[in-house]
């Protein structure tokens, strides 16, 4: 039968997930095997048509609500967000702009995520809109999130070709801490991304299909590789790339005529940081994160999904635009933010008591990260490496691919007593078996003109 969740358990069963044979009431025999996260349990029946069926009507997207939420919210998150940057008002208003133009911008970034979703030509004016006045000025283009479409995908969704994915329940606090890590990374690559290897990536076309292979799209599983079909719209893809490295160049520039102060990166760079911070920790609590790298059906995304209902205000500044219905939207992705809620207290109001929906629902953030942390205890007890084999299975599907190396650096020193800065992207593309083609580029600064210089060198390598 397929695979269902139960957050207690089937009944007269000790430990599932353990890989014992254990015995239910019926006496019947049930043996759970570790690479099945959630045990078959007939208590707990589902229907995707039945519940689609409910809230059949609840799909159509209303477009007043889109471009009122977002011009709001852009609009205080802009505002808040310029204060932060360069006001001189004390500190309380400093830090108040700060956590303002924060959630504001995160509840703004959001939107990429319902964008993703739009088929066709659906809702394009705001498609348009949102890239022109939010997706450039943040260097978060529309398509660098096409890579969600495969986290849906039931030949992807919790294996090595998620994006979105990483076994946290079945491994130790370390990759937990690696994955709040990756808050610290981003912007720099992002930075690097626009203003150094989009200009590269336009001087080969081969260069250009592993930019947009590799490093265009915003994963937290960074070994994802995103396939790019001949139909995609690349010339659309390109202006937004553009106009996102000319911002990026901006900063920088900004920097060295003396439009900004120098404090102002850093201070920028805290305020992504933040942004992104917020993200991640939607994204802990997004799913139980127990796969172990085999592909899953819909109705295991559910279960391997999370509801969150409780603390209104609270839930909504963490999880904006229905996020909190992270288990529904996996049922139904096309459904718009603005009716989840509707559609979520509809299920629970029609489906039956015992129905597997209702097994999604958690009152709160840390009900969730509970569960993970008991998950997390339960595999080391238990000695479940999960975990590894989902790394394991990850090398397996990335063993063909991995040709190419992209490397950022970043250094300073001082000659002759004389700060230098300096910031690089090396890409690093093999060739034959022993020949590699080299792209670096560089960008030091400092007050003493003999030590400035820019520039992009290519080469190429042959090993003896």
């Amino acid at each position: 039968p397929t695979p269902t969740l139960d957050r207690g358990r089937p009944n007269g069963v000790k430990d599932p997930n353990l890989g014992k044979l254990n015995y239910c009431n019926n006496e019947s025999v049930c043996l759970y095997f570790l690479s099945c996260p959630y045990p078959p349990n007939p208590s707990r029946p589902f229907s995707i048509s039945q519940a689609r069926g409910i809230i059949k009507d609840l799909f159509p997207h209303r477009q007043s609500i889109y471009f009122a939420d977002l011009l709001v919210s852009i609009t205080i998150g802009y505002l808040a967000a310029g204060q932060y940057l360069w006001g001189d008002g004390p500190l309380w208003v400093t830090v108040a702009c700060y956590l303002i133009g924060g959630f504001a911008l995160f509840r703004v970034g959001s939107f990429i995520h319902e964008i993703v979703h739009f088929r066709g030509k659906e809702m394009r004016a705001f498609r348009i809109t949102w890239d022109i006045i939010a997706g450039i000025p943040m260097l978060m283009p529309s398509y660098f999130y096409l890579n969600h479409i495969d986290h849906h995908k039931i030949h992807h969704y919790g294996t090595g070709k998620d994006g979105e994915y990483l076994p946290l329940a079945s491994g130790t606090l370390r990759n937990v801490l690696k994955f709040y890590s990756q808050v610290l990374v981003l912007p720099l690559f992002v930075f690097f991304r626009f203003a150094l290897l989009t200009p590269i990536s336009f001087l080969h076309p081969r260069l250009r299909q592993w930019t947009l292979e590799c490093a265009s799209s915003y994963v937290i599983n960074f070994r994802y590789r995103r396939e790019v079909s001949e139909g995609s719209v690349r010339k659309w893809w390109a202006a937004q790339e553009i106009l996102c490295s000319l911002r990026a160049m901006g900063f920088a520039v900004s920097i060295a005529i003396g439009v900004n102060e120098p404090m102002f990166l850093p201070r920028l760079y805290g305020f992504a940081i933040f942004v992104l911070g917020l993200n991640y920790i939607r994204n802990l609590v997004a799913h139980h994160y127990r796969s172990d790298g085999e592909s899953m059906t819909h109705e295991d995304q559910l279960h391997d999904s999370v509801n969150i209902t409780g603390g209104y205000v609270f839930t909504e500044l963490f999880f904006p635009l229905g996020l909190r219905y992270h288990a529904l939207h996996h049922l139904f992705p096309a459904l718009p933010y603005h009716n989840l809620g509707i559609a979520h207290r509809r299920l629970l109001r029609e489906l039956s008591e015992n129905s597997a929906y209702r097994a999604t629902v958690y009152s709160s953030f840390w009900d969730v990260v509970g569960v993970l942390w008991s998950d997390m205890r339960q595999a080391a007890r238990g000695g479940n490496r999960s975990a590894d084999v989902w790394f394991r299975r990850r090398r397996e599907i990335l063993a063909t691919t991995e040709d190419h190396s992209l490397i950022p650096e970043i250094s300073w020193e001082r000659p002759d007593g004389v700060d230098v800065f300096g910031f690089g992207m090396r890409f690093l593309l093999k060739t034959g078996p022993q020949t590699y083609g080299e792209v670096l580029g560089v960008y030091n600064w400092s007050d003493d003109p003999r030590f400035r210089r820019e520039g992009i060198f290519l080469s190429h390598n042959f090993l003896f």
